[in-house]
């Protein structure tokens, strides 16, 4: 079975207890219906990550009082394609 690994190449987001205002979650599948691998606030994510399957679900949720934020995340999937992308504070949903 395929497995993906995320790398946070970077995270700026805004911080708070329990991630309670700005978060970017990743979840263990195809939607938010699949197992939460976790959700990530502040300015340091955590170490790269493997899914247990093909695909994850990446969920970017912001409030309206700082509109300052981003991340980049890089992807790997099996023995090798490499990918980047880099997300701000645009709206629009985007699929791969």
């Amino acid at each position: 079975m395929q497995t993906v690994t995320i790398t946070f190449d970077e995270l700026y987001v805004e911080s708070g207890q329990q991630c309670a205002y700005d978060s970017l979650a990743l979840h263990d599948g195809h939607d938010t219906e699949a197992p939460l691998i976790g959700r990530y606030c502040g300015s340091r994510g955590p170490q790269p990550l493997t899914t247990s399957s093909s695909a994850v679900f990446v969920v970017f949720i912001s409030d309206t009082d700082i509109n300052v934020g981003r991340f980049a995340l890089s992807w790997k999937v099996n023995e090798g394609l490499c990918h980047r992308h880099n997300f701000t504070g645009d709206t629009r949903t985007t699929s791969f």
